[in-house]
């Protein structure tokens, strides 16, 4: 009968022990498992705020039609905004109708435009532009204000250096649908770096000329042209990634003057690129300098 006994007290004890540890084991589970859920939420959260520190910057009302300048373009069934008669200041934001018709081309005038030194902070074209085009430096000339640009997502070519000599430019929204980037587009901004969507297929002279301050270029597969000067004087320039086929890189002219530039002279002054760099931009048939 003791001897019963002793061996059931020795079968409950053993049965507490595993209960303990079967506990045990659950709570640490429970831990890694919170643990887990932080550190998941805590990535979400990161994303989040980048998402949401990128929306800040193009925050703000909608401008009304009465800041503008514009007429009917030649289809007469949208509106072309020509000028700016706003005071400027903060984010501006283009409306995407003005009395009733869409806007659907920004193309400023040589001079008398109105945007020059307006102390704008971002612009954000609304998605019925198509085109963008204007003359050089339009936000003006060694523009330090301007920080932030949203381009239209059915936008297919930009043309002019609309927003070129904009010094603290360092942040560009390309839309998947852009094409050209036209001559001097980017011209002595505050490019840090540039990733080109797929489908750009040229990238015209002087686009991005004399940024100083941009280290990485991603060129996509789809590129076919690229015109001298693009990246001419980008002298921090150290990353370019471009697709492994043969690029036409395009002759420069200057109308004004008749002079004839090497029409291989896309990256000169960029002399920080690397050896295996320089060798792998020659692999696309560019035999310029750097």
């Amino acid at each position: 009968m003791a001897s019963a006994l002793f061996v059931l007290l020795l079968a409950m004890a053993a049965m507490g022990c595993n209960q303990k540890a079967a506990a045990q084991t659950s709570g640490q589970s429970n831990s890694a498992n919170s643990a887990g859920a932080n550190s998941s939420g805590a990535n979400s959260s990161a994303v989040t705020s980048a998402a949401e520190a990128a929306a800040d910057i193009f925050s703000g009302t909608v401008a009304p039609a009465s800041d503008f300048r514009y007429e009917l373009n030649a289809a007469r069934n949208g509106v072309v905004i020509t000028g700016y008669l706003g005071s400027g200041g903060g984010v501006l934001i283009i409306p995407s109708e003005i009395e009733g018709f869409p806007v659907v081309e920004f193309n400023l005038p040589p001079v008398n435009h109105g945007f020059s030194n307006k102390r704008i902070s971002a612009v954000v074209f609304p998605d019925t532009i198509t085109e963008i085009s204007g003359p050089y430096g339009a936000f003006g000339t060694s523009n330090t204000t301007l920080t932030a640009v949203k381009l239209p997502k059915n936008m297919k070519i930009i043309t002019g250096g609309v927003f070129a000599s904009s010094r603290n430019l360092t942040t560009v929204i390309w839309p998947e649908s852009i094409e050209i980037i036209g001559n001097q587009a980017f011209n002595s901004t505050g490019l840090t770096s540039v990733e080109l969507p797929e489908g750009v297929k040229e990238i015209r002279d002087q686009a991005f000329d004399g940024c100083r301050q941009l280290t990485s270029v991603t060129i996509p597969q789809s590129i076919e042209v690229i015109g001298s000067f693009a990246f001419n004087d980008c002298s921090e320039l150290t990353t370019v990634s471009l697709p492994s086929k043969q690029i036409r890189y395009d002759q420069y002219f200057n109308s004004a003057t008749g002079w004839t530039g090497n029409k291989f002279d896309v990256f000169k002054n960029c002399s920080k690129l690397s050896l295996a760099t320089r060798a792998a931009i020659e692999a696309t048939g560019y035999t310029g300098s750097f």
